[in-house]
C-alpha cells in the first residue's frame, strides 16, 4: 500500500463465517501504522487464511483519492519467521487486482460509526496457517521498505493434531509381547529429493483401523516422536484405506488414500502429486516368526513346589519364546516370567519354573504330591481353564 494511504480494510461479512474452521473477531493488535484501519476478523480453514479489514477516510487524509494493496504482503509467524504471501484480494463486489489503485475520492470523511462516514471493505486471502501459529505480523514489505504494518496480532489457531507416548522401542516391545498383524510395523519413505522429508512412521492397529505414528525424519520442528501423522480407515476394498493425513505443516489433508502390499505402503494423493512409497523396515521375516510365536497359546498349570515349579501341558509351552505366569496367590494382575525345564511331547506334559526377580514364593501348597503309582480306576479331579484376557 502506498505510504500516503496506509489503509486496509476488513469487514463483518457474516455470510462467510460458517465456512471457516478457526475464526478470531477483532483480534488484539500490539501496534500498527494505520489507525484508521481495523482488523475485524481472521479466519483459517484447510484452504486459506482470510483477513477481513475495514478502512475509513479521516480529516487528516482528505486529499487521499485511492487505496492500493501490494502483492508483497505477508503474514509472518512471529515464532518461526515463516512467511505466507498474499494470494488474492476482494471486496463485497468480488475479486480485485493486487497492485492496483482503487478510488475512495467520493468517500465521506469522519470516524467509524459516524452516520456520514463511508467505510471501505477489503478481504485479503493467504495460504492456510499451520495449526499452532497464533501470534502473527501482517506487513507490506518491498526491498526492506514497509507500507502498512500490524504487529503482534493474536489469533485463535490451536494445534489440534494428536500425539501419543509411543516410540520405536515401546512399539517393538508391545508387538513382541502382543503379536503383530501383517500391516503393522515400521516404514520409511523412499523420498530422496531435498524438498521431501524422509519420514519414518509406525503403523499401529487401533480397533478395526490404524494410526500412522511419527518416529523420525521431519525437517519441520513442529513434529515430535509419537505425534499422529495419519488416521487410516478401512474401506470395502481389501488393503485400500481412506486417510486423514497431517501434512508437514500439520494442516490436515482429508483427500488421501493408503494401500498396502507385502513390504510396502503407498500414499495416494488426489491432487495429482506423485504417489509416496514407504518401505517396511520392521519386522523382518525372522522377527515376524519370533513375535507371532510369543502369543501362540495359553493354558492352566498347578504348582509342584513353593519355589516356582509348575506342571502344565506340552502344547501350551511348545514353540514359545516367552512364558508368563499369573494368578499367584489369587492375584491375576501380576505377571511373572518363567522358563521351560523339561517337556514330554508323548504325554503332553511340561514342567516350567518361575524365573523372575520379582517372584518370592508360591507359598505353602494346599495339597500333597503322591509319589506312589495310582491304581487303574482311581478318581482324578481337575479344575481350571485357559485365561485369554
Amino acid at each position: 500500500m502506498n505510504q500516503r494511504i496506509s489503509s486496509i480494510i476488513i469487514l463483518y461479512f457474516f455470510s462467510f463465517s460458517t465456512l471457516f474452521g478457526q475464526e478470531t473477531s477483532e483480534p488484539y493488535v500490539n501496534s500498527t501504522n494505520v489507525p484508521n484501519c481495523i482488523i475485524n476478523n481472521v479466519s483459517i480453514d484447510n484452504n486459506s487464511t482470510t483477513v477481513m479489514l475495514n478502512y475509513w477516510k479521516t480529516k487528516s487524509n482528505a486529499t487521499q483519492a485511492w487505496v492500493s494493496f501490494s502483492s508483497n504482503t505477508y503474514i509472518i509467524d512471529r515464532a518461526t519467521n515463516e512467511r505466507f504471501q498474499i494470494n488474492a484480494l476482494s471486496n463485497l463486489q468480488g475479486l480485485l487486482d493486487l497492485n492496483q489503485r482503487y478510488s475512495i475520492a467520493k468517500g465521506r470523511k469522519g470516524k467509524i460509526g459516524d452516520k456520514n462516514t463511508t467505510v471501505y471493505f477489503f478481504i485479503m486471502e493467504f495460504p492456510p496457517l499451520p495449526p499452532g501459529v497464533e501470534n502473527i505480523d501482517i506487513v507490506e514489505e518491498v526491498n526492506g521498505q514497509y507500507g502498512f504494518v500490524w504487529r503482534g496480532v493474536n489469533i485463535k489457531n490451536p494445534d489440534k493434531s494428536i500425539s501419543s507416548s509411543w516410540n520405536e522401542t515401546k512399539l517393538k516391545t508391545y508387538w513382541n509381547d502382543n503379536g503383530i498383524d501383517p500391516i503393522e510395523g515400521i516404514y520409511e519413505n523412499t523420498a530422496s529429493s531435498q524438498d521431501q522429508s524422509k519420514y519414518k512412521l509406525a503403523i499401529k492397529k487401533k480397533g478395526e483401523n490404524y494410526e500412522a505414528i511419527y518416529l523420525d525424519g521431519a525437517d519441520d520442528k513442529r513434529w515430535s516422536t509419537g505425534d499422529i501423522k495419519a488416521l487410516i480407515t478401512k474401506t470395502a476394498s481389501p488393503n485400500m484405506y481412506t486417510t486423514d493425513w497431517y501434512m508437514s505443516n500439520k494442516v490436515l489433508n482429508e483427500n488421501v488414500y493408503t494401500s498396502f502390499e507385502p513390504g510396502l505402503m503407498k500414499i495416494i494423493w488426489t491432487d495429482n502429486n506423485p504417489e509416496s512409497l514407504y518401505l517396511k523396515l520392521y519386522p523382518t521375516n525372522s522377527e515376524v516368526a519370533n513375535i507371532t510365536s510369543s502369543t501362540k497359546s495359553s493354558g492352566t498349570g498347578f504348582a509342584l513346589s513353593s519355589n516356582g515349579y509348575i506342571a502344565t501341558n506340552y502344547h501350551v509351552t511348545n514353540g514359545a519364546n516367552k512364558i508368563r505366569v499369573r494368578g499367584i496367590k489369587g492375584d491375576f494382575s501380576k505377571n511373572f516370567n518363567a522358563k521351560i525345564i523339561v517337556q514330554d511331547k508323548n504325554n503332553d506334559l511340561s514342567i516350567i519354573k518361575i524365573d523372575d526377580s520379582n517372584f518370592t514364593t508360591l507359598g505353602a501348597l494346599p495339597y500333597k504330591i503322591d509319589y506312589n503309582s495310582s491304581d487303574v480306576g482311581s478318581s482324578v479331579y481337575a479344575l481350571g481353564y485357559p485365561l485369554r484376557a
